[in-house]
Order: C-alpha cells, then structure tokens, then sequence
C-alpha cells in the first residue's frame, strides 16, 4: 500500500505541474527525440501489459506479485500452512539436535545452515533465523554463498524491523568493492531507504549502483529510476526508464504495477523535459489502450499538453471525453473541472483574436 501511495502522489504531483503551467507560454522542444528501438520498446511494453492483465482477468485470479521483502508470491494457498509449520517445527528440533555436534555441524557446511535459516524464517522466528545466517556466514569460507546469505540477512532484519542490523547490512552494500551479483540485495536497499525516506543512503546507494551501468538487473534498474524520481534526478531517470523499455524483454519480473508505472512515468519525465511531442505520442498510445487506468491517464495529460499548448477547444474535448466516460476513474472529477476551464480560455482567446492576441498562442 506505501507504494501504492508513492505512485499515487507522484501522478498527483505531475497533474498540479502540468496544470499551473497551462497559463503559460509555450514550451519549446529540444532537438533530442526518442529512438525507433525506445518508441518500439514503449508499444510492446503496452501491449504486453494490456494481454497479461486481460488474459489473468478472464481466467479470474489475482496478479501473484512477490510480497516485500522475501518476494515470496502475495497469492498462494494457505490451507497446508498449519501443517507445514509443524513439521518444519519437529524437523527443526532434529535437526538442532543433530548440529549440536560441531563435527556434523562443519560437515553439513554452510548449506545447511542457510536451510536451517529459512526453516526458521518460514516459522517466523526472525532472531533465530539471523543466528543461522551468521553460522552460514562463518561456514562459507569459499564464500560461495555470501550474496545469497547478505541478502537473506538484510531481508530477515527488515522482517524483524532490527533497525540496527539493517543499518549495519545496508552500510555493508554501501560499502561492498563490487556490487555486481548482488543486485537483489541492492533492491531491498532501495526499497527499505524509500520508505523510511532516507535520503542520505538513498543517494549514496544510487551513486553506488549507478556505477554498475549494463550489469545491472533488470528490477534493480526499475528501482534505480524510481528512486532517481524521488530525488528529483528526472533527467536520468528518464535515460533509465528507456533503457529498460528498450533493452528486449517485456516484464523482467517486475509487477503489473511497476510496469504501469514505468509506462506513465517515462511521458511524465519526457514532458518535465520540455519534449511534449514525444510525450504527446506516448500519450495517445495509453489514451486509445484498454486498461482503463492507463487510458484515463493518457487522455487527462493530452489534455493538459493542448491546454499547455494554448489549444483550449482539443483540450475541453479531452477533458470531456475523459469527463462523461461511464467507467469512473481516478482523474474525472478534475478532468470535469478542466473541461469547464479549457472552455473559458477558449472563449477569452476568440474574444482576444481581433486584438492579434493569437500570436500569443502559436
């Protein structure tokens, strides 16, 4: 729900924006323009979306997106899991038995201390998991396991809201001479420092993982843009956000809501840019798309962009649009209000024509 609430206030940010601005003059484009492999990327983006819902809708289940922050799936059955804590519970009491023995412990290595962790971790013991961890670490003198461990550590401190061991684990990936191979531990960072609204370590992880440029995952990339968002670093999210659209997949695991962020966000930046055209291409592909909160959001900033560009009758026409649709969305009361806006200015610049103020407007 948090991050629900930040791509919330993030589109409301960009729509009070846009609309203090449409008292202004004409924003000038800049030469740079999208790609053919960005704008192609965009389309498939939309279009892989649009199928992955519909196809989820008519078969009639929930979007199984990984739960912060073991990303175990958020839709599972539930039925067995009385059962299967009990006998991971016997299990574990055998198994301490038997590891009691320093001689059994060093031969079952640090695997089976990492197995242990997770039995206890499934049982939500959250401090005896991370004891586990530890001998997992002091097991794994090949180091073989240690990004697994790290992040398993940092996600078990999060669970357990151990703010001081987060700190030390999170000082630890700040810190690491190497992030590469850890870019699931580097996610949990961003996704802890983003709702605790540090942003201290937020730019220090960013300038950290910014670093890593092409062997950086997918998801970590994702969580890079977001968090350049939030610190105002618009220019480089929006290289990133077309990065990822561009780079060939359709998903990369994120979630449906991700990916419908990276979807509006990348024409919000484009337009934060000054490159309205781009964006208003954008634009239209949402507005004529069939997922209603992407479409509404489509025609809401087309009609910000004419009433941006002094077009106040295609702007009353969007807003209305958006306005009289029968399916209630997020942005039609203030499309409403806009319609009766854009049709005031429309009328103020026809009574104004005569004087040459359409010079003013082109």
């Amino acid at each position: 729900m948090r991050l629900q609430r930040k791509f919330l206030v993030f589109g409301l940010l960009t729509a009070v924006w846009l609309v203090y601005f449409s008292l202004l003059q004409p924003v000038v484009g800049l030469a740079q323009v999208l790609s053919e492999t960005e704008r192609l990327g965009y389309e498939q983006w939309l279009h892989s979306l649009e199928r992955s819902i519909n196809g989820r809708t008519k078969a009639n289940r929930s979007e199984n997106f990984p739960l912060f922050p073991f990303g175990t799936p958020g839709v599972e059955s539930r039925a067995d899991i009385p059962y299967r804590r009990l006998t991971i519970s016997r299990a574990l009491n055998e198994m301490e038995l038997v590891f009691s023995d320093a001689a059994v412990w060093h031969k079952r290595g640090a695997f089976g201390a990492i197995a242990m962790a997770r039995n206890y971790r499934n049982l939500t013991e959250y401090e005896q998991a991370l004891s586990w961890y530890e001998r997992a670490a002091d097991l794994d003198s090949e180091r073989s396991y240690a990004a697994e461990i790290s992040r398993e550590i940092l996600a078990t401190a999060i669970a357990l809201e151990d703010s001081l061991r987060v700190t030390h684990n999170l000082i630890n990936t700040l810190g690491a001479s190497n992030p590469t191979g850890r870019e699931e531990e580097i996610v949990l960072s961003f996704r802890y420092l983003l709702v605790h609204q540090d942003d201290r370590n937020l730019a220090l992880l960013i300038q950290k993982v910014s670093g890593l440029e092409q062997a950086m995952s997918a998801r970590a990339r994702f969580w890079l843009a977001y968090a350049l968002v939030q610190q105002q670093e618009r220019s480089t999210a929006l290289a990133e956000l077309c990065n990822l659209i561009s780079s060939g997949s359709l998903s990369h695991g994120l979630s449906e809501q991700q990916r419908a962020w990276v979807l509006t966000t990348l024409p919000d930046l484009l337009v934060m840019q000054d490159r309205c055209a781009e964006a208003g291409d954008l634009y239209e592909q949402l507005a004529a798309c069939e997922l209603e909160p992407l479409r509404s959001w489509g025609i809401f900033q087309l009609g910000n962009l004419n009433l941006l560009s002094g077009h106040y009758l295609r702007a009353q026409m969007a807003f209305k649009r958006l306005c009289q649709n029968q399916t209630p969305s997020q942005w039609q009361k203030q499309a409403c209000d806009l319609a009766v806006m854009a049709e005031k200015l429309g009328q103020i610049k026809a009574e104004a024509e005569p004087y040459g103020a359409a010079a003013h407007y082109e």
